[in-house]
């Protein structure tokens, strides 16, 4: 090959990576919301979650493709550490999980604060931590919350929702999208299930307005009753957390 192919085949091969590049970052961006990072983050767990957790996921053509500009709360029932993880691949979100402190073990504390990971401890503190996550969901963001307040042990069966999912429903008015996770096996601590094989299934349940609503009680059990309707758990009484105000 004459040296002017080689500099123009080069040249060629350059604009080429350029153009993937350009394409790969655009991609990477709009499926972490803006985050560069939280995108790439999605790109790494691919194989995983076809391969290893093997997730099904249902309806998800139901819920918008970007942020809503009045916000979203996410909500779902709570089987093991994986489950952020294979709700957040399936969106186009960064989704502001809220999370139990004392979950936030050191192992996992440095990933909880660059995900902006909002924590709660089910108590008087928590008027910062609700206070913020209204003021992210009127912003235009997305909020997570696992409304039993823990990892359902037995599996299985729906525990009592917190009251605070209402009162966040009730103060922003955002849509919310319910959801139902199952097929991951109970394991001694919340995420030993990063590290097994399962078949996952995540399932969207409805999606739905509350519009002028501000009963809170009522909304959260609202949820809780559509939820067991759909996946037919047996409902539990007993809180996780009995100082969470069930």
């Amino acid at each position: 090959m004459d040296p002017l192919s080689t500099v123009l085949l080069a040249g060629a091969l350059l604009l080429l990576g350029l153009l993937v590049g350009v394409v790969l970052v655009a991609h990477l961006r709009r499926r972490g919301d803006g985050r560069l990072l939280i995108g790439a983050c999605k790109l790494l767990v691919a194989v995983p979650i076809r391969l290893w957790w093997r997730v099904t996921y249902v309806g998800f053509e139901a819920i918008p493709d970007r942020p809503p500009e009045g916000g979203l709360i996410v909500v779902a029932n709570h089987t093991s550490g994986l489950d952020p993880v294979i709700v957040e691949y399936r969106c186009n979100y960064d989704i502001r999980w809220m999370m139990w402190a004392e979950m936030m073990v050191p192992g996992v504390r440095w990933f909880t604060r660059w995900k902006r990971v909002i924590p709660i401890s089910f108590g008087a503190g928590d008027r910062a931590a609700l206070k913020r996550s209204v003021e992210i969901v009127r912003d235009g963001g997305v909020l997570g919350v696992f409304p039993e307040g823990g990892i359902e042990r037995p599996a299985g069966r729906i525990r009592p929702f917190m009251h605070g999912v209402g009162l966040l429903v009730a103060k922003t008015g955002a849509p919310v999208v319910l959801l139902h996770i199952s097929g991951i096996p109970e394991r001694a601590d919340a995420f030993s299930s990063i590290l097994r094989p399962c078949r996952a299934r995540v399932e969207v349940v409805e999606v739905m307005a509350f519009t002028g609503r501000r009963d809170v009680a009522g909304i959260s059990e609202d949820l809780r009753t559509r939820l067991q309707a759909a996946c037919g758990w047996p409902l539990e009484d007993e809180p996780l957390n009995p100082e969470s105000g069930g």
